[in-house]
């Protein structure tokens, strides 16, 4: 790792001229990246060859992770920070009372006219009544508890946690840098000291990532976590893609989930973590995401912050020097006054996030991570999921209709119709054929 002070380094923005001879994407027919580094612009390898003098000294090799293989691990490390000890969730210390199943009771209107089932609490139980019937005296089975057990821990303090995994993965990813080692007497460098660790995804390097803040709905949605003060993480890609990593949705019932155990320490396997990550494959079947279910309203960098250099400098060490900055930078990205419990935990998850990046670069464990994370779905009991053989038909069908909103051949408002028609139909087994 680098030396104090420590320096973010900024990868490319765009993909606009020629390092050497400083032609534009108008000038010439394609641009590319130094394949080493991907940290310098070649319009061909000509230019490439009479530019490595210049370019040899700052090149070095960087490690190029690709977001399908690491996003687990981001998902691993959010969730770490869900169950921190220092965060009180009573409905998990005390009995409950009544049944807050969503078929069954009432749902009770507040004040300002929203309406939410409602978790009774009695007398406070010990930790080992978890799932018993003391706890819940009225649960239907343990694994509807379970059910009931991980919405509750996974709703709430949403933003503190994307900001501190941001902020943790950039403040100790992106101040890497290739560092070659001394001079021999034979004038060749020695093996690199210090490596270059840089997201990419599909050999296309990460140009940014950030926290989008936005909403998602998709009319069936009981209010809990507020499904209209919703956040995600983006990342923009150099080729000018942009995708998405959800981690958020458990409260909605979206239970898409990754097995933590490539990613955790030995000996502390969490279990899964909530996580979706749209990235190109998925693009290929759903290219319209903001017509389905997440609906952006701004996009706040994290990446590229001015205020980035001065938090990375700081908690890279202590931890609280510029807390104020990251209270301002999570305030700007939640358009509120945060309270003083988001504040004090987004200071105990950076710990949590930064030291969890840190040790993974350290140790370059990103290098025996699965190619992509095993994926699960958290059901309710009885909840009846598609057949493989339904999947597939899907998954045929989403591409072609991919291809013609491509093509020019139907709308976007008719891609969406088309695919929101299949969701309500699929439990019957068919697949729909009015597209057009």
């Amino acid at each position: 790792m680098n030396s104090n002070p420590r320096t973010i380094y900024l990868p490319l923005e765009k993909l606009e001229k020629c390092a050497f001879c400083r032609k534009t994407a108008k000038d010439v027919p394609k641009l590319m990246v130094c394949t080493s580094c991907s940290e310098v612009i070649y319009c061909s390898s000509a230019c490439q060859k009479e530019d490595w003098t210049t370019h040899k000294p700052s090149c070095g090799l960087t490690d190029k992770i690709d977001l399908e293989s690491y996003y687990g691990f981001l998902a691993t490390v959010a969730h770490s920070c869900r169950i921190h000890p220092d965060i009180q969730r009573p409905a998990l210390t005390h009995q409950i009372i009544n049944c807050p199943r969503p078929d069954a009771g009432d749902v009770v209107t507040f004040p300002d006219g929203s309406g939410a089932k409602i978790v009774l609490l009695g007398q406070p139980i010990p930790p080992t009544a978890l799932l018993t019937k003391l706890w819940w005296p009225e649960m239907p089975s343990v694994e509807v508890g379970n059910r009931l057990m991980r919405r509750i821990i996974t709703e709430g303090l949403l933003l503190p946690i994307l900001l501190a995994t941001c902020l943790g993965l950039a403040s100790e990813m992106y101040t890497t840098t290739a560092v070659r080692g001394p001079v021999g007497p034979d004038g060749k460098r020695g093996a690199a000291l210090e490596r270059r660790v840089r997201l990419s995804h599909h050999k296309s390097p990460v140009a940014d990532f950030g926290i989008v803040h936005g909403s998602v709905r998709d009319g069936s949605f009981m209010i809990g976590q507020d499904p209209d003060d919703h956040h995600w993480i983006y990342f923009t890609l150099l080729n000018g893609h942009e995708y998405y990593l959800e981690l958020g949705m458990m409260p909605f019932n979206f239970g898409i989930v990754v097995d933590t155990t490539p990613y955790c320490p030995p000996g502390q396997n969490i279990g899964m973590a909530p996580a979706h990550f749209y990235g190109r494959d998925i693009e290929r079947e759903l290219p319209v995401k903001d017509r389905l279910l997440w609906t952006a309203k701004k996009r706040f960098s994290i990446l590229r912050d001015p205020r980035l250099q001065a938090i990375a400098q700081s908690i890279g060490f202590s931890g609280s020097g510029y807390s104020s900055t990251i209270w301002d930078l999570m305030e700007d990205i939640a358009e509120r006054k945060c309270s003083d419990w988001e504040k004090d935990m987004v200071m105990k998850f950076l710990v949590v996030t930064r030291d969890a990046v840190r040790l993974n670069i350290l140790q370059r464990k990103y290098e025996i991570f699965p190619p992509t994370p095993a994926i699960g779905i958290s059901t309710d009991p009885g909840e009846n999921l598609a057949s493989e053989k339904e999947l597939d038909e899907f998954q045929a069908y989403a591409r072609k209709l991919a291809k013609k909103l491509k093509k020019g051949k139907i709308s976007e408002k008719k891609w969406e119709a088309a695919y929101k028609n299949w969701h309500r139909r699929r439990h019957e087994g068919k697949m729909i054929s009015g597209e057009e």
